[in-house]
Formats: structure tokens, sequence, C-alpha cells
């Protein structure tokens, strides 16, 4: 079977590319991180180490403040059944991380963080397709959940903003002044 291109699908289904700038994460000790400012053969991927709360939120208000994503998509966290063992005492680092980031969110003006599970992401962003799209990044296993999260979100959850069209050459503009920041923050 064939895996159209990303782009292909975007402009079947919007009949544009969309241009909003969208930060996906993949929260835990170790957070994968992937930034789409309009262009899907550019997306950025790229993981961090969040093993603290207050190191992981630096980071993210360090992020957030210098990439100033219009969304945010964040994996969201549920206890399942057969884990209920291991998280008896457990300090939940990856759900008060992942409240931190709404609250951020919240203060920053960003809008409410979009929540997505792990299984809808990896479901439909397998491996073959990050890989046919041009999205794998071998050893980046946090950063590959986060750009798992960005393709599903563009792709089934996303409503586009309002005012929000083709901004062409401001839009190019922008992605110029952030190529820096991305490769300051390792994200590739």
């Amino acid at each position: 079977m064939t895996i159209p291109p990303l782009k292909d699908l975007l402009m079947q289904k919007y009949k544009e590319v969309p241009l909003e700038s969208i930060l996906a994460v993949d929260p835990g000790e170790t957070t994968g991180l992937a930034f789409y400012e309009g262009d899907p053969t550019d997306i950025r991927i790229g993981q961090i180490k969040t093993k603290t709360i207050e190191e992981g939120t630096d980071q993210i208000i360090d992020i957030l403040t210098r990439l100033k994503p219009q969304t945010v998509v964040i994996e969201d966290y549920r206890v399942y059944a057969h884990k209920t063992r291991a998280h008896t005492w457990s300090d939940l680092h990856t759900p008060r991380f992942i409240g931190n980031i709404q609250g951020l969110c919240h203060l920053m003006r960003i809008g409410k963080p979009k929540l997505q599970t792990a299984q809808q992401a990896k479901h439909f962003s397998t491996d073959d397709k990050l890989r046919e799209w041009g999205l794998y990044r071998k050893g980046l296993v946090h950063g590959r959940d986060a750009v798992r999260h960005l393709c599903y979100y563009l792709l089934f959850n996303r409503v586009k903003p309002e005012g929000m069209g083709n901004a062409g050459s401001k839009q190019s503009k922008r992605a110029e002044r952030t190529d820096t920041l991305l490769s300051e923050l390792g994200l590739h």
C-alpha cells in the first residue's frame, strides 16, 4: 500500500496547507517535541530532559516564549487498569507536568491545549507512515511520539482558526526567524 505524502493529505482535507504554528508535546521524564509552522516537509522534531517538574517547566516556558505557537497539542495521560499497581505511591510526574503545561498555555494566552490519547496518535501515525513522510528520527522515541500527535491533530482534530488563511510571505519570514531558535532548542 502506498502512503500519500502528508502535504497531499492536508491539501485533500483543507484545500490548503494549514499555516498556523503548532507545538506537539509528548510529556514525561524525557519530553518529545514536534514543531510545525506551515510546511509539512519541514517539521522539527526533538527531545528534552525533563526529569523534574521544575526543570521541565523552565524548559517549556523557554520554548513557548521563543516559538510562540498558536496551538499546543499534548499527549494525555491515563491510568490503565493493568498499570494501577505501578501507580501506587507514584509521584505521577507526567500528569503533574501536563498540568503545568496547561497552566502555562493559559497564562501565556496560547489557549487551551488540545489533549489526545497515545492510542489515537500511535495507531494512525505508524513508523511506516513517519518513514514515508520523512518524519522518522532514529533515537528520538519521544520526539517521534510528539510528531505522531502533530500529524494526527493536523489530519483529524484541527479546527481552522478564524482569520487564518494563506499568509504567504508573512509565514516565510516567521519561519526564517524561528529557524535559529529551533536549532538552539535542539529541534531538527
